[in-house]
């Protein structure tokens, strides 16, 4: 599994943030469900480690009404004993992180910043959220994803002896999937979207768990899995790249399995999984060709690039130390490179800097918002020429702020109340 998310990991973020958290908390979730024997240690466990998960994807919240109802009808022989001992896991969860929370701000406070917590773009009903993400899903894969939808169907309506005899039709189905995604669409490839291969993968993985008869852990994980993909997909604005992610943990599931049965096919799904690892590792680990300059100064120093990433980062490093000797109260920098907010030695005046994924005119409502919240009195705007949505000095939004000078690779302007 750790090669699967070192491949596909979301965003090509290997490092901490609410997806690839809640991805490890989940994963831990079902190893500690693997000994379900250890009586109230496997099932604490559960409850503990599925409320961190929670923190970062609050919808999972819906995962405790799903055990309670499959409690109620003893699935899987769950027992009310067990599911007390989940509560009391993801209660230690929720004190602990409540403490954290009221010990820096009041009950009043924390009510008033909530509406902060979704900025404009993520403000969509949720029937053109599902219609936005399928969009995703069918842009990538097209004709093939009627494909998909034929082997899911046939997976579900078809009795397992039945369906060991299509073998052949899911692994060519995947693979022709696939090859579709890698050789013709392409959609989203440079920019993460990578992870749409474990679409046609679960899929398959999901073949081979009913057709060997999977034990109920792996299908507990497979769950677990799609719970997170439907979760992620009501909470993130970004469609499938985000939401993909959890399948990580649907096709490692799979690929699990495969030695108990070691069917033909396990053979093309692993040269297949091997090919896709080695050419995301060459993009993640590589990138470019080009490394024949050092970066010798700056938050980048160390890094090797090319001559013409060089040149930039130079420029704008020494646009930020002009900008550094302007005074003001903070510092707003319009760029794409947020390395540069590294560079600043002012604070920060922005509730992000993570701003590709608004549209223009979301970005400046966001910006507008936040001034009219703080009021801060003198702030220098950096508006860099390589920012997200083409603007330069002739953007009528700017306008409102007063120009003070070019630079080389970009303008200054100041903000006063």
């Amino acid at each position: 599994m750790l090669l699967t998310y070192l491949s596909f990991t979301p965003f090509n973020i290997q490092a901490l943030s609410y997806n690839t958290m809640s991805l490890g908390f989940l994963t831990l979730v079902i190893v500690a469900w693997s000994y379900r024997r250890k009586r109230f240690l496997a099932p604490f466990s559960v409850g503990l480690f599925y409320g961190c998960a929670v923190i970062n994807t609050p919808y999972l919240l819906l995962g405790y009404v799903l055990v309670l109802i499959a409690t109620i009808f003893h699935v899987d022989h769950l027992k009310w004993e067990e599911l007390g001992w989940m509560a009391i896991g993801s209660f230690v969860v929720a004190v602990s992180f409540l403490a954290f929370v009221f010990t820096r701000a009041s009950l009043a406070q924390v009510i008033s910043g909530l509406p902060f917590l979704i900025d404009p773009s993520h403000r969509t009903d949720l029937y053109h959220q599902i219609l936005l993400n399928l969009g995703g899903l069918y842009r990538a894969f097209r004709p093939t994803s009627m494909l998909i939808a034929l082997l899911v169907c046939i997976g579900v309506c078809l009795p397992t002896r039945f369906l060991q005899k299509l073998e052949w039709l899911y692994v060519a189905g995947t693979l022709s999937c696939i090859a579709y995604f890698l050789l013709v669409s392409k959609y989203q490839l440079e920019i993460g979207g990578i992870v749409y291969v474990l679409v046609p993968l679960t899929v398959l993985s999901a073949f081979w768990l009913k057709t060997s008869r999977a034990d109920s852990i792996y299908w507990f994980g497979f769950g677990i899995a799609l719970l997170q993909m439907a979760m992620l997909s009501l909470s993130s604005n970004v469609g499938p790249r985000s939401f993909c992610g959890p399948l990580i943990i649907a096709v490692s599931l799979g690929a699990l399995h495969l030695p108990h049965v070691l069917k033909p096919s396990f053979l093309t799904f692993a040269c297949c999984i091997a090919f896709l690892m080695f050419s995301r590792s060459h993009y993640i680990y590589g990138g470019g060709t080009d490394f024949s300059e050092e970066e010798t100064r700056g938050p980048l120093k160390g890094l090797r690039g090319s001559m013409f990433e060089t040149f930039t980062y130079g420029l704008r490093l020494e646009d930020v130390s002009l900008v550094n000797q302007f005074n003001g109260e903070g510092v707003l920098l319009i760029t794409q490179n947020a390395w540069e907010y590294l560079a600043v030695d002012k604070p920060i005046v922005t509730n992000s800097t993570y701003m590709y994924l608004w549209e223009q005119n979301q970005y400046e409502k966001v910006i507008d918002a936040y001034f009219a919240l703080h009021q801060p009195d003198h702030v220098l705007i950096y508006l860099d020429d390589q920012n997200p949505y083409l603007m330069n000095d002739q953007t009528p939004w700017m306008q409102q702020f007063t120009f003070v000078k070019r630079f080389s690779g970009g303008s200054l302007w100041e903000y006063r109340k």
